[in-house]
């Protein structure tokens, strides 16, 4: 919501600036700050100190300058408009800003495609196998498959079998393989390292 048009008026909130019919429209900087805060509340009535709280945020400001400032807005914002100033006093409660138009509703555009993987889905990343003949290659191989756990542990839809359930399911003798077979699993991994 950068654009907020009512009457002939369209205000431009980020720089600000008001324009009628394309014409900019000169606005001190304190009436047209206050003109921003109305148009942003989208007809709802702002208080006063809603105002002076908003355009002059932690300092003492008498209401009569936010009298002076409305009433440079009511000018403008009746001009041409036989009188009727788009901005009204709610007695007792503050001021608001009619006559806004409706946003455009932008046409119904389909969905970008999104896949959001397979229901259930889970990964299971096996030991990699050393092939060289350094031992102290076994250490990378473990970081490596601890790194790709972290980064599939990323993907919400996709459940990855915890690093120690994979080792001892896969790496451990008969005995104990048997036992924690009924883990289920949709894919494995593994690699090698040389």
């Amino acid at each position: 919501m950068d654009c907020i048009e009512f009457g002939q008026f369209s205000l431009q909130l980020r720089p600000p600036g008001l324009f009628r019919h394309g014409a900019p429209v000169k606005l001190g900087g304190r009436a047209l700050d206050i003109l921003c805060v109305l148009a942003v509340a989208r007809g709802e009535t702002v208080s006063k100190n809603q105002l002076l709280d908003r355009v002059w945020p932690g300092l003492a400001v008498e209401e009569n300058n936010l009298a002076v400032h409305i009433s440079a807005l009511r000018r403008e914002l009746a001009d041409g408009m036989d009188g009727q100033s788009l901005l009204v006093t709610v007695p007792g409660r503050g001021y608001r800003l009619i006559g806004l138009n409706e946003p455009a509703t932008a046409q119904a555009t389909p969905a970008p495609l999104r896949w959001d993987g397979i229901p259930g889905a889970s990964i299971a990343v096996l030991p990699f196998e050393n092939l060289s003949t350094d031992f102290r290659q076994e250490y990378f191989a473990d970081g490596v498959v601890e790194d790709i756990i972290t980064g599939l542990a990323r993907i919400n839809w996709l459940s990855v079998i915890a690093r120690n359930s994979t080792f001892t399911r896969y790496c451990a003798p008969p005995a104990k393989s048997a036992a924690t077979s009924t883990i289920s699993i949709s894919w494995k991994t593994t690699g090698f390292v040389s």
